[in-house]
């Protein structure tokens, strides 16, 4: 990576509104990150992918960086993939999509609010509803999904063989960790009870009547199960067990490529 490092150093010397300070902060990310390949026995020259992205993200943080220094770093990153791209160096920017984590995410660490989130996911549903209901909340939990793209998304955005989901909004597929792919697949074998609507539905989570499920009705489904476990879990403490530790697992389809 020396020699894209180089380029990336030239690239922020030619920033006339960046500070001396933040082209250092930058370029020292980059090699921590060239760092984390090294201690991973990761081969620098293979193509740079959102997954790869997000596990360094996760290793940033069992590693105690704070979710503000991570953010940092993974700007950095951003900016790193964003120019490699423009100057040809990668074939498209694998970071197009990914957020920096809200500083709120810091509580997920505690033992108590994991387990508040785990005991929420840990259910067992058997209607087609609650199938998508939990559907819903794991990929919420399994991925950086705002609720606006989880609501767009269509049955032909899964891909059933892969493993993974499709996200306009993202620059490539999302590889889905297990307990995630799970709860979609249980869901996907109960949703034609719930498409009633002649000719098909093709929105991926639908309400009763057939149709593509409002963010109204999100809402009403995210505050019944959060009145389960007796304590008010937000959307963003929900989407930070994405990078906790116990749900980093990917699916057994990907760990064997």
């Amino acid at each position: 990576m020396v020699d894209q490092i180089n380029l990336f150093k030239q690239y922020l010397s030619e920033q006339p509104q960046m500070s001396e300070t933040t082209r250092a902060c930058y370029v020292s990310d980059i090699r921590t990150y060239a760092e984390y390949l090294r201690q991973n026995n990761i081969d620098p020259a293979q193509p740079m992918t959102r997954s790869r992205l997000e596990e360094y993200r996760r290793w940033l943080l069992a590693n105690n960086r704070s979710v503000s220094k991570v953010n940092r770093s993974m700007t950095a990153l951003r900016c790193f993939c964003k120019v490699m791209a423009e100057q040809g160096k990668m074939q498209n920017d694998p970071s197009r999509g990914m957020r920096n984590m809200p500083v709120e995410r810091c509580r997920i660490t505690t033992e108590e609010e994991a387990g508040r989130v785990e005991q929420m996911l840990e259910e067992v549903p058997t209607t087609p509803r609650g199938c998508r209901d939990l559907a819903m909340l794991h990929l919420l939990a399994g991925s950086d999904l705002l609720v606006q793209e989880l609501l767009r998304l269509n049955v032909q955005d899964v891909d059933t063989k892969n493993h993974q989901l499709r996200v306009p909004e993202h620059s490539e597929p999302l590889a889905l960790p297990e307990k995630t792919w799970n709860a979609l697949e249980r869901y996907l074998k109960l949703r034609p009870a719930m498409d009633r609507r002649e000719g098909g539905e093709e929105a991926l989570f639908l309400n009763w009547s057939g149709g593509r499920l409002s963010r109204q009705g999100f809402w009403k489904v995210a505050c019944e199960y959060s009145k389960r476990v007796g304590a008010s879990i937000n959307l963003q403490v929900l989407r930070a067990y994405s990078s906790h530790k116990r749900y980093s697992t990917l699916s057994p389809r990907k760990e064997k490529e």
